[in-house]
């Protein structure tokens, strides 16, 4: 499980919200279900449910659900943000800006209300952001920003195997990029792979 801190506004009684594993993992889950740790299902069937986490770094592809738990359970480590909002956090502000309610089913998101995704893929994708950062050669770096008005106001870097300072070098290199400039927010992700181009 790992901690979903931009749906914390959704949590009642300073409640936290968590997304929990179909399936347990020794990796990112202690022992017992999300009703051990006094977890409420508060998103079932919604937007929020199981789209749009910021998972632990290394965490692909997770089947899982949503839930609102007691503020004393501890958060396992999210990806670097570079001292800033993760992007899936600008998300959740930019829904509630157009009028959408990520907790309800099925929400609209016709026309300029939704966000683009991918529109900045270009500016991303320059292979200076990792140089300049010491990243290990072999090292799998996922990069996702929310960009608005030309600056990257939501940042998430994940670097495999761990390097937490290389990470968040990144996240703030990223955060120091000029980006088209739109009123519309956009969401953009890009990988360096030492199998690929950099």
């Amino acid at each position: 499980m790992w901690a979903r801190p931009e749906l914390d506004r959704y949590c009642d009684d300073g409640g936290r919200a968590y997304f929990v594993r179909s399936v347990p993992s020794a990796t990112y889950d202690g022992s017992g279900g999300p009703s051990g740790f006094g977890c409420e299902a508060r998103f079932t069937g919604t937007l929020v449910e199981v789209g749009g986490a910021d998972p632990p770094c290394g965490a692909v592809d997770v089947v899982g659900q949503t839930f609102c738990c007691p503020p004393s359970l501890l958060a396992p480590s999210a990806p670097a943000s570079g001292n800033g909002p993760t992007c899936r956090q600008i998300l959740y502000d930019y829904l509630e800006e157009q009028g959408v309610d990520p907790r309800v089913k099925n929400p609209e998101l016709a026309g300029a209300k939704g966000p683009s995704f991918d529109a900045s893929t270009s500016v991303l994708a320059r292979g200076n952001l990792i140089d300049q950062c010491d990243v290990d050669p072999h090292a799998v770096v996922e990069v996702c920003a929310a960009v608005r008005n030309g600056a990257a106001q939501g940042v998430s870097v994940c670097v495999q195997p761990s390097d937490a300072g290389a990470a968040q070098c990144i996240a703030r290199a990223v955060r120091a990029l000029g980006f088209p400039k739109r009123e519309r927010m956009d969401f953009t992700e890009t990988a360096f792979d030492p199998r690929g181009k950099r």
